[in-house]
């Protein structure tokens, strides 16, 4: 099974308000699927979200960079040792809305950044919704609902932390709307 670490209260209830209102000051939106939505087919079946995206680290407040980059420092040291060089990160604020969800995925690409990713961490923003729970993969087959693990009760401002090559989903939301903010850690260079 995946190691998972919950690193409790990294924000509080108002830093996670606060959060949410990016959606509104300046990140930029775009279409939470797979492919793109230029002319390519997306598949809203596998993934089916609202994207946020920081347009430059500017965006990013500091009390934020500063509060992950610790947290994710602290618990590599603890649990990982990866090797995370410079130990840059990527952002994006998530909204769910109902029968919004994330089939078994991995963070990590075979090419680019994506291939650098390290850890991966998910904070839950508000806990207004039904559904919407984060699952890891244990064993057997991936499509059997036995092989998947929920994560522990996190509660708002609660930050779990994942390595990127862990096999993950979001189980679809039933009711209000789920926000999320999910990052990576970059290394300087891919898992070999």
């Amino acid at each position: 099974m995946t190691e998972t670490v919950i690193a409790s209260d990294i924000f509080t209830k108002e830093q996670c308000e606060s959060t949410i209102s990016f959606h509104s000051n300046g990140w930029n939106k775009t279409v939470g699927t797979l492919g793109t939505h230029d002319g390519i087919k997306t598949d809203s079946s596998f993934r089916q979200c609202m994207v946020y995206l920081p347009p430059s680290p500017e965006f990013i407040p500091k009390w934020m960079g500063e509060a992950i980059i610790n947290t994710i420092s602290d618990v590599n040291k603890e649990v990982y040792d990866f090797d995370l060089g410079k130990g840059r990160i990527q952002l994006n604020l998530l909204r769910y809305d109902s029968g919004g969800h994330y089939k078994a995925h991995t963070d990590v690409a075979q090419e680019g950044e994506n291939a650098k990713r390290k850890i991966s961490f998910t904070m839950l923003l508000n806990d207004s919704y039904e559904g919407g729970k984060l699952n890891f993969f244990s064993y057997g087959d991936v499509d059997s609902a036995s092989s998947w693990i929920a994560t522990s009760s996190s509660k708002i401002g609660d930050m779990i932390l994942f390595p990127s090559y862990s096999i993950h989903k979001v189980e679809p939301v039933t009711s209000g709307i789920r926000w999320a903010l999910v990052g990576w850690c970059l290394g300087d260079k891919h898992f070999v």
